[in-house]
Formats: structure tokens, C-alpha cells, sequence
């Protein structure tokens, strides 16, 4: 039981509890302002990395001041609170279990406010950690505030259960659960990325395959299998909404967004096309073969590869700042557009491989690679540079077992159209 006054406050009903403390409603009896008030749990206080994971929390959160952000008012290290802003609405999370996959619109909408709370925080150089839809409030107007700064960072051991644990699991980066020192804001892109899939098909990219599903198993789903897209799911999801997010869900983190900023600009974009504010032609014709998301049958369809939309024009920088020729200005010729340049892997869509046709991964170049399925340019990449450093020569097809990023799924797909003579 919580105590009934805590210094000026007077607590009330308890209206959530975490991994690491119980959030109660409670009132400023010197102004008479509701409040929340998060204490840390009991079997906590002397732990002192616990102690001070939670105050770091309420410090990091204290020196935030944006509309989409919760604002802490007050900390209370020696009676293990602090004080918070009281927020009323549900969690996105609830509003997507009670009530189903959002509208596209409400979801962009949502969305773009929690991007714009990220790309602030991270121009003050600091990275979320535990983007998931449970630490989003949705509010009147629909009103979006993050909340739970840089509780994602839990030990290795309390990674072992299920439960509260696996949902947060969900939501991490592969780098994030591969336990990178150094983490940046591309991996607060890639749970941004699953919640934004979530609000718009009703379940996350990798749900647990079974009720009894473990920790682990989730965990070798992220690392080596590609989820379905959005618009596989809800169809009704504009095919450029989709590609945005799908892009957020690349493995490789250098195959992301640079920058939650660029991002922003992206959903920002989308919405203006969904709600025919912008001018311009927005071509597919020629579409590159996504490296993010290696499947040429599902991207836009064959007859898509022709469709040119009168909704407008997209201008997506590229980490760099290049343009690729969809992106050139309207009016622009094609020809006169600038490419981005290649290296290894070539962005045009490759053709698809014969019945009985092998690749020898002794002599295969990238864009042969590319061409296996489910092998897109960081595979690619990775596939050469293990060639590389065996001498230049693969002993035997199973040596790809070692290669990370290719499970025994995705061997056994693969095993059929490779060889090594």
C-alpha cells in the first residue's frame, strides 16, 4: 500500500505500474494540482544501479520541455519518487488492442507528433531506448506525449522471462538486442518503426508465434526473418506509407533512416499526399529493388512498375543528401537527375533466377547475390566480405550458416540455389 501523503502530496488510486515503479494519481495540496507520482518499487530501493537507472530516468525527462513530452515536476531521491505531469487518455497501446489498427490518417497523425518528440531529443543528444506504444499516452484531439525515458537498458537477467519483458523485446533494434555499446537514434528509429506498424495492422512485426513461445525464439525471429508488410496486412495502407515504414524495420541499421528528422519528413509527406496537399507527379516507374526489404514480387506488383500517381511528389533525401531519379523536382527529366552512386551493389531490380539455375558463391559477385531470395545489399555485403576473409573461397555451402543474419530458415531457403564448384 502506498502511503496516503508523501510531502505536499496526497496520493490517491494507483493508475499504472512498470517493470521498475507504480504510477499513483495524486494532488499538490499547496496548489491543489493533480499530479503523478512514480515511486520506485520497495524490493528496489536498495539496489543502487536500479536507484539510480529510475532517478536517471526522472533527470533525463526533467531537462525535456516539448509539447509531446511528459514534464517532471519534482524529485524525491531519499523517499524514492519523483513527480510527474498527469496525463489523461489511454495508452496507444490500449487503443490498439481495445479498438483495432488505427485509420492511416490518425496513425500518421499520432505518429508524426511522437516523431517530432524524438528528432527533439535527440538534438539534445539523447536516445529513448524503449520506444513502444505502452509509453505513449493518446489524449484528447488526439494528443500523443511520450513518456519512460532510458528504462530499456534492463540486465542480461531480467531478459530471461516472459511477459512485460518479451513485449519490450518486441520493440528493440537487432543492434539493441545484440547489446551495442554504442546505440543512436537509428535504433529509437527502428522500435519508432514497429510501433507505427503496430498502430496500423493491430500486431507487431514478429508476435510470439504460439502461446508458449520464449524470449528467444522472438529473438531469432528479429535477427532473421522479415516480417510481412503493412500493406500485406491492411491493404487499405497507401503503398508509400508502407515502404516508409518498412524501411524503419531494415536489420542493418545503415539501411535506415540517417535521422529521425528524415523521417519526419517523410510521414509528413505522406500525410500531405493522403490528404492531396501536395502538387507534383510522384512517378514509380523504374522503382529500385528496395535492399531493405528484398522481395520484387511484393513491392508494387507487376503493373505497378508503369503506375504514375497524380498525388504528388515526394523529395526524400538520402543519408548524404543524394537524390535518387524519383526524387528529382517535378519537370525535371529524368536523365538530368542526379544518382546516388553505387559501389558493390546495384540498385536496379535484378532479374529473377532460372528453375535449376545455381549461384557459386565462389565467383558470385553482388548483384549476383542479389538475386537469391531473401539476399538483399547489406546480405549481400556481408556474404563477400565472409568470402573475403576465408581466402577468397567458401569450403562448402554450410560455411553461410556462420554468416549472422542467416538462421537455418533462411539457410534452407538459400540451400537450393547455391553452390561452391
Amino acid at each position: 500500500m502506498p502511503p496516503e501523503k508523501l510531502g505536499k502530496y496526497k496520493v490517491h488510486e494507483e493508475i499504472g505500474i512498470g517493470g521498475m515503479g507504480t504510477v499513483y494519481r495524486a494532488i499538490d495540496t499547496t496548489i491543489d494540482m493533480e499530479v503523478a507520482i512514480k515511486i520506485l518499487h520497495e524490493h528496489l530501493w536498495t539496489d543502487e544501479k536500479s536507484v539510480s537507472r529510475f532517478f536517471n530516468d526522472a533527470k533525463a525527462l526533467g531537462k525535456l520541455k516539448h509539447p509531446n513530452i511528459v514534464q517532471i515536476y519534482a524529485t524525491e531521491i531519499e523517499q524514492h519518487y519523483f513527480v510527474m505531469e498527469l496525463l489523461k487518455g489511454q495508452s496507444l497501446k490500449k487503443i490498439i488492442t481495445d479498438g483495432g489498427p488505427l485509420k492511416a490518417r490518425r496513425g500518421l497523425v499520432i505518429g508524426l507528433q511522437i516523431a517530432g518528440a524524438l528528432r527533439y531529443i535527440h538534438d539534445m543528444n539523447l536516445i529513448h531506448r524503449d520506444i513502444k506504444p505502452h509509453n505513449i499516452i493518446v489524449g484528447d484531439g488526439d494528443t500523443a506525449k511520450l513518456l519512460d525515458f532510458g528504462i530499456a537498458r534492463e540486465k542480461k537477467s531480467e531478459m530471461t522471462t516472459t511477459g512485460s519483458v518479451l513485449g519490450t523485446v518486441e520493440y528493440m533494434s537487432p543492434e539493441q538486442l545484440a547489446g551495442e555499446a554504442n546505440l543512436d537514434q537509428r535504433t529509437d528509429i527502428y522500435s519508432f518503426g514497429v510501433v507505427l506498424y503496430e498502430s496500423l495492422t493491430g500486431q507487431v512485426p514478429f508476435p510470439p508465434q504460439s502461446p508458449d513461445a520464449t524470449l528467444w525464439q522472438v529473438v531469432e525471429r528479429i535477427n532473421n526473418e522479415m516480417p510481412k508488410r503493412v500493406i500485406e496486412i491492411n491493404p487499405k495502407i497507401p503503398p508509400y506509407l508502407d515502404e516508409v515504414i518498412m524501411r524503419c524495420l531494415a536489420k542493418d541499421k545503415n539501411e535506415r533512416r540517417a535521422s529521425i528528422g528524415e523521417l519526419y519528413v517523410e510521414l509528413e509527406n505522406a500525410l500531405k499526399l493522403m490528404e492531396g496537399t501536395m502538387s507534383g507527379v510522384y512517378s514509380r516507374a523504374n522503382l529500385e529493388l528496395r535492399p531493405w526489404y528484398h522481395k520484387p514480387s511484393i513491392i508494387w506488383g507487376g503493373a505497378a512498375a508503369a503506375l504514375v500517381l497524380t498525388v504528388g511528389l515526394v523529395l526524400v533525401l538520402r543519408p548524404g543528401g543524394s537524390r535518387t531519379a524519383d526524387d528529382a523536382p517535378a519537370g525535371a527529366s529524368r536523365a538530368s537527375a542526379p544518382r546516388p552512386k553505387s559501389s558493390s551493389h546495384s540498385t536496379s531490380p535484378t532479374p529473377p533466377m532460372a528453375e535449376g539455375e545455381l549461384i557459386n558463391l565462389n565467383t558470385a559477385t553482388a548483384a549476383d547475390l542479389d538475386r537469391l531470395p531473401g539476399v538483399g545489399a547489406s546480405m549481400a555485403e556481408k556474404i563477400l566480405k565472409a568470402r573475403e576473409a576465408r581466402g577468397g573461397k567458401f569450403a562448402s555451402v554450410e560455411d553461410l550458416r556462420t554468416i549472422p543474419g542467416i538462421g537455418e530458415k533462411k539457410f534452407e531457403k538459400l540451400k537450393p540455389h547455391i553452390t561452391v564448384k
